[in-house]
């Protein structure tokens, strides 16, 4: 039989133990993939008859001792021969050793701290080691270190000096690190240009070192082709597993918690960080640092004390299917995940509950995709994007989170679209231009639906804005915005609302039962509403100190306490052109000022209630087929029937006698006349006190000055001739 070799304590010499006070056969090596646990023991006592080998002898053997019993028989024969120590030999003990034939010779047992040099060996613990230096360096290619469940421990107190390293490897391949219990080293497994080799099984802890020193679990430089898997890599005073410059390395399976830095640190690309249980340690969860072409997914990352997981500087990673919960303890305020400087990198599938900051945090990072992820119950944002642009946010579940279910600070060229958010504080959240917002349902939120705070050229477009606390949409000092095709409906406050916004366009939107105004302007001007249905609201639509806004071709109708309503002096030159109004409570018109001037009622099919300001404002009222009268001084008065008091016909214009603030001067201009020499009458006679402005035969447009109310009409001018006496 070969002799064996039992590492740092007796080399070549084999030694049998059959149990408590006999004789362990040590040296002897097997191969432990076919092994149970303890590996060693198990098949040396497979080994009945002791030839260095597992084989039919040893079944054989075995079988012939079925009847063996410890009270029966001799102790320390039955004991050799009870493979699975149930105090009793029979065929289950037979079914163990047939299992264990072949066994192989390839193995060296270590009971003390050492260089692993033998190419291509196994190397298992044999008994716990405490030692206050480095452990084990390995030298050679091959070599597989078994910690059979026993323990090493560095014991040791910090030494500015030295370094000191539970396991160390550097420029080898195909390692196996397996099955150890680690502890209190400054690396507990170290590998430096390590390929293709596996990191398995082993638990590691820092009991005692100094906390003034950094301490990795597992550390990786420039390694690749790896696999780390189910380890415990825990109480580290920095990282768990630190794996810096590697390609291609897959971290597995692993728990990694309580660690003072990150739990699972990366500065590498294209690996694989899955089915890890990442939480409560110091830093982030999983941090990914210049790191590219890499995938994190199917982790558990909870309770950690800073981000759940941090992407900085780091390009095309895929982060998807990980449950990311309570990260960023209150006093941090870290983010379930954070981009910083990122690009190109996508965010999917994931869950973001709970945690004490925003639950997807980007800052100055661009190009990257967040979609379909459910992000709820975050302390503020559940989406937040600071500098950032040409992001997709698509498709995600963003609800119940502290304050905004999204929002963008700073950021352009973003697209938002069909994302639920709901029961937020505020919905979306927007200081920007030209990001699209597109297709999100967005209800129930405490506040605002969407916000959009000093932003110009954005897109709102087709989304759902729905029992909302305040407004559907409001817009505070914005430019150049186009809202449209949006269902802006049932909402606490206005449908829509502009605060000291301009140029910006509301088009074929549905504002439906919103509580106060459809739409409501204060200090805008120049903006458009054009092809709206703005029904059932408390009001339709109020424009407070607001010029040059045009609001045509909509549908006004059953909206409940009024239908338009101007206030403040400084809403002049305003525009509303065929308007359908119907069924409205209140005024269809109201003037709550005095000095509106300029506002424009052009092709309106019929204005009934009206209210204009008892000191006047100018108006004017056009028909386009048939002409329009312009007050030159302000009108005032009440009634049920504007568009009967003030009406234009073919050579027609009626401006009502029963209403004196009518009684005005006003300027008249008649379209599609067909006369030679035309004249003016005022309720069928001449009117000696009107004056001709203009009359263009070829268009047969007349424009003159009236001095006030009447029927005024056009007539071929009669030649009349001097009687004779």
């Amino acid at each position: 039989m070969k002799s064996k070799k039992v590492l740092g304590i007796v080399p070549t010499v084999l030694i049998i133990m059959m149990g408590v006070g006999a004789v362990l056969i040590v040296g002897m090596s097997f191969n432990i993939d076919a092994l149970y646990s303890p590996a060693i023991e198990k098949c040396i006592k497979a080994d009945v008859n002791g030839d260095g080998s597992v084989n039919s002898t040893d079944v054989n053997l075995v079988m012939g001792k079925n009847w063996c019993h410890y009270y029966t028989d001799d102790y320390s024969t039955c004991l050799k021969y009870d493979l699975n120590d149930d105090r009793k030999v029979d065929f289950t003990d037979v079914a163990r050793v047939r299992r264990l034939v072949g066994c192989s010779d390839d193995f060296i047992i270590l009971n003390d701290c050492g260089e692993l040099n033998e190419s291509g060996k196994t190397y298992i613990l044999g008994q716990d080691i405490t030692t206050n230096s480095t452990c084990f360096v390995i030298t050679a290619d091959g070599v597989t270190l078994d910690g059979d469940g026993k323990n090493i421990d560095g014991d040791n107190p910090y030494d500015p000096y030295k370094v000191s390293y539970g396991v160390y490897v550097t420029g080898r391949s195909n390692i196996t690190i397996k099955n150890l219990n680690i502890t209190d080293f400054e690396y507990s497994i170290y590998f430096e240009n390590v390929d293709n080799s596996l990191i398995d099984n082993n638990s590691i802890d820092l009991v005692s070192l100094s906390i003034n020193y950094h301490s990795y679990g597992i550390f990786l430089l420039e390694s690749s082709n790896n696999i780390i898997t189910s380890n415990n890599a825990n109480s580290n005073h920095y990282y768990g597993i630190d794996l810096l410059s590697g390609l291609n390395n897959t971290i597995s399976n692993n728990t990694v918690s309580l660690n003072d830095g990150a739990g699972i640190m990366i500065g590498g690309s294209d690996n694989i960080i899955s089915g890890n249980n990442v939480s409560l340690n110091s830093g982030p969860g999983i941090s990914l640092t210049e790191s590219s072409n890499n995938m994190v997914f199917n982790n558990s990352i909870i309770s950690n004390d800073d981000e759940g997981i941090e992407l900085s500087y780091s390009s095309n990673n895929m982060v998807f299917n990980n449950s990311i919960i309570s990260n960023g303890l209150s006093f941090n305020e870290k983010e379930g995940i954070e981009l910083y400087h990122s690009s190109h990198n996508i965010i999917i599938d994931n869950n973001v509950n709970s945690n004490f900051d925003n639950g997807i945090s980007l800052e100055e990072s661009s190009n990257n995709t967040i979609t379909n992820n459910n992000v709820s119950l975050n302390d503020i944002e559940g989406i937040y994007l600071y500098k950032s642009s040409n992001n997709t946010i698509s498709e995600n579940n963003l609800v119940l989170n502290g304050v905004s279910g999204f929002n963008s600070d700073s950021g352009s060229n973003n697209i938002i679209s069909n994302n639920i958010i709901n029961s937020n504080n505020r919905g979306i959240y927007m200081y920007g231009s030209d990001n699209i917002i597109s297709g999100n349902n967005i209800s129930l939120n405490s506040a605002y639906g969407i916000y959009l705070y000093i932003s110009s050229n954005n897109t709102i477009s087709n989304n759902s804005v729905i029992l909302n606390n305040a407004e559907g949409i409001y817009c505070y000092d914005c430019l150049g915005n186009i809202i449209s095709n949006n269902n802006i409906s049932l909402n606490d406050n206005e449908g829509i609302e502009l605060s000291l916004s301009s140029n910006n366009l509301l088009q074929d939107n549905t504002i439906n039962s919103n509580r106060l105004f459809g739409v409501n302007f204060g200090e805008s001007s120049n903006n458009s509403i054009i092809n709206n249905s703005i029904n059932s609201n408390g009001r339709g639509v109020n424009l407070q100190s607001s010029s040059s806004n045009i609001i045509k071709d909509s549908i006004l109708d059953s909206n409940m306490a009024g239908t338009i309503s101007l206030s403040g002096s400084s809403s002049d030159n305003n525009n509303f052109t065929n308007l359908t109004i119907t069924n409205n409570g209140g005024d269809d018109v109201k003037f709550n000022t005095v000095g509106i001037d300029g506002t424009y009622l052009i092709d309106m099919p019929h204005i009934g209630n009206y209210s204009l300001h008892s000191l006047g404002s100018i108006v004017y009222f056009k028909n386009s087929e048939y002409g329009e009268i312009r007050f030159l001084e302000g009108v005032s008065g009440s009634g049920t029937n504007l568009s009967d008091d003030v009406r234009i016909d073919f050579n027609l214009a009626h401006i009502t006698k029963e209403q004196l603030g009518f009684d005005k001067q006003s300027q008249i201009t008649l379209y599609n006349l067909d006369f030679e020499n035309p004249e003016i009458l005022r309720n069928g006679v001449v009117c000696t006190e009107c004056s001709l402005v203009s009359w263009d035969a070829g268009e047969g447009t007349i424009v003159f000055n009236a001095p006030g109310a009447g029927d005024y009409s056009i007539r071929e001018e009669v030649v009349r001739t001097k009687r004779r006496r």
